[in-house]
């Protein structure tokens, strides 16, 4: 199996491969953004950590921001803009590795697998 490219995905492509992903995932223009909530700190320690470790297999690193019991990871491939096989690789490992830690749930804003 090839690597995922980083090439650009129309739009169409994008919105394909978003319906394919578990939740909490959303585009938001040229973005691919996962939010998840959890029942303490060391749970979301636990999630950074997953991030981190994707990103580094993938060579593909996120914007992540965290806080005591919440954390969003944004996806975008910068060259060349646009998402990109990769981005939408790497949120489905992030959402396999975030299923698998206790207390981490996605955060549904009502607006996963849409345009926000």
């Amino acid at each position: 199996m090839s690597a995922p490219s980083r090439k650009p995905l129309a739009r169409a492509e994008a919105e394909e491969m978003l319906a394919q992903l578990p939740p909490p995932w959303k585009m938001e223009g040229a973005k691919l953004i996962g939010e998840w909530r959890a029942k303490d700190f060391s749970a979301i320690r636990e999630l950074v950590g997953e991030i981190m470790r994707i990103a580094e297999e993938e060579d593909h690193h996120p914007h992540a921001e965290f806080g005591w019991n919440r954390c969003r990871a944004v996806f975008s491939t910068h060259r060349p803009p646009g998402l990109s096989e990769m981005d939408f690789a790497s949120a489905k490992k992030l959402s396999q590795a975030a299923a698998h830690i206790p207390g981490v749930a996605a955060a549904d804003d009502g607006k996963s697998k849409r345009e926000a």
